[in-house]
């Protein structure tokens, strides 16, 4: 049998003052209806998507799927305002990090402009798989790119700064930071997903999933640099941000979890495995504010290797309660040590990146109670 259906979704974006206009038709076969979107604050954009089926037998199918996103700021991004007190260096030298509301004068004294909506295409294209009653698989591959990605500037540095912050009410503070449109993002990726399950003797029941993603994200667009900042020299998006949205995270996840049920008793183990990632430092300052830079980068820059992290849980079900006890990262393993230049003269022994903590193995029981 051979089917080929088109189908449309109106993209949900919970935000302040929306007022939406939308379509959706209940023929499988139909062209994709507008969402608008109206907010007081950040005008108007019209949004949609397309997605198809075609059903090669009965066991195999391919799917694809392209739309567009829009994502106005959050309030916490428009006017967010903080100070945070760093030691950094060897010995450890005090930073004072101010992080400035956008719409601020000290920030538009600093280049800031207001912030505009993020907006995002995004392609799929994957197959679906079902062999037998028991098994599934679907395999996807996805682009997603997104326009004026909000990220935070650089901790902007150095004695001109200071001064420049001293003059506008911040007088002490070592550097600066606000969020802003600096660049665009493509990322591209494909997602792996496996589904067992099997009824056993005696009411028991055996369920096994293994998902895995591969994920990188590119910088393709970065602002020129904002004309107040090039007499005062940082750059509005440099080394430090960069590396954070290109290698701070791993590229390569995957996850296989077994479930195991019998009456009152079930039994869950997962196995996660986090791929490696890179963290680049940038500089510190001098007694003068100026930036020092730490080392050169081939010293600095540090990959951490992948890891695997196990949790185990059991439950016991009796009428009204439930029993539950277990074990997260149950073989207590720890991400690499940041390199000691890397960690305020062994203050920071891991880094605060690991996407698993390092807080190593946790152990827990609780008790539930059905009213």
């Amino acid at each position: 049998m051979h089917r080929l259906e088109l189908a449309t979704k109106p993209q949900q974006i919970p935000r302040r003052g929306r007022k939406r206009l939308s379509t959706e038709e209940s023929d499988p076969v139909r062209l994709p209806p507008p969402d608008a979107e109206r907010f007081s604050d950040f005008g108007s954009a019209v949004t949609g998507k397309l997605s198809t089926r075609l059903e090669l037998t009965s066991r195999l199918s391919v799917r694809g799927a392209g739309s567009t996103g829009f994502r106005a700021p959050s309030l916490a991004q428009t006017n967010l305002s903080a100070t945070s007190t760093n030691f950094i260096g060897n010995p450890p030298v005090p930073q004072e990090v101010v992080t400035l509301p956008v719409n601020g004068a000290a920030a538009r004294a600093l280049g800031a402009t207001a912030l505009k909506p993020e907006r995002s295409q995004n392609l799929s294209l994957g197959m679906a798989w079902t062999p037998t009653k028991t098994f599934s698989a679907t395999l996807d591959a996805y682009r997603i790119t997104i326009e004026d990605r909000v990220v935070f500037s650089e901790n902007l540095l150095g004695a001109q700064v200071q001064t420049a912050l001293a003059g506008l009410g911040f007088a002490g503070q070592t550097s600066a930071r606000f969020f802003t449109n600096a660049i665009d993002t493509r990322t591209n990726g494909v997602d792996l997903v496996a589904n067992y399950g099997v009824r056993l003797a005696d009411q028991a029941t055996l369920r096994m999933t293994w998902g895995t993603n591969w994920g990188r994200t590119f910088v393709t667009r970065i602002s020129d640099n904002l004309a107040q900042l090039a007499a005062l020299n940082p750059k509005v998006f440099g080394r430090i941000e960069r590396n954070r949205v290109e290698e701070a995270q791993p590229r390569l996840n995957s996850r296989l979890s077994i479930s195991y049920a019998k009456k009152a008793l079930s039994f869950e183990v997962q196995h996660a495995y986090f791929g490696s990632f890179t963290m680049r430092p940038g500089a510190i300052v001098d007694g003068a504010g100026n930036p020092v830079p730490i080392v050169t980068s081939a010293q600095a820059d540090q990959t951490f290797r992948g890891r695997w992290i196990s949790d185990v849980s059991t439950s016991y079900k009796f009428t009204r309660f439930t029993i539950t006890g277990g074990l997260d990262n149950a073989f207590n393993i720890y991400p690499d040590r940041n390199i000691p230049i890397a960690s305020n003269s062994g203050i920071l022994q891991y880094t605060s990146f690991s996407p698993f903590g390092f807080n190593g193995r946790f152990v827990y029981a609780r008790i539930g109670y059905r009213l």
